[in-house]
């Protein structure tokens, strides 16, 4: 999946509320994801990149996928997403996961959003990997029918 298409998933979500916000330098608002990532930046569900990029056809990472969906439970369902992150620390790969992404995995774990990606019996949260569309339709799947009700 790619950033402009989670972007335009949960802006669908949210109703496909019009919005304004300062333009990224890299997204053609013609596009299909335009009107979606200018809510999405408008609400602070998606903050860009420092260099006032959004890269919305980058393969979304797993660890912005689930920082998305966090934002989107605080920014729009007006939720207070917190959890211990005990489980998430007890992945082996908790320590490759971005600070910037360490509170939306611990939430996204502990809820059941996600459970990890299995190797041999091992289950790992690969942040930095792109998020599959089916991992993701199964994320966003139980995101919606488990959190959002």
């Amino acid at each position: 999946m790619t950033r402009g298409q989670v972007a335009t998933i949960l802006w669908r979500l949210a109703g496909e509320p019009l919005a304004s916000a300062t333009a990224f330098a890299d997204v053609n608002y013609d596009e299909y994801y335009g009107k979606a990532v200018t809510w999405a930046r408008a609400t602070s569900v998606v903050s860009g990149y420092p260099n006032n990029t959004f890269a919305p056809d980058k393969p979304v990472s797993r660890e912005e996928l689930v920082s998305m969906m966090r934002n989107y439970a605080i920014k729009i369902a007006h939720m207070d997403p917190v959890s211990s992150s005990s489980k998430a620390e007890a992945m082996p790969d908790w320590a490759s996961v971005s600070a910037f992404a360490r509170p939306a995995f611990a939430w996204a774990i502990e809820e059941g959003i996600l459970s990890g990606v299995s190797d041999h019996g091992v289950s790992y949260l690969k942040p930095q990997d792109g998020a599959w569309r089916v991992s993701a339709a199964l994320m966003m799947a139980r995101f919606h029918r488990d959190i959002l009700n």
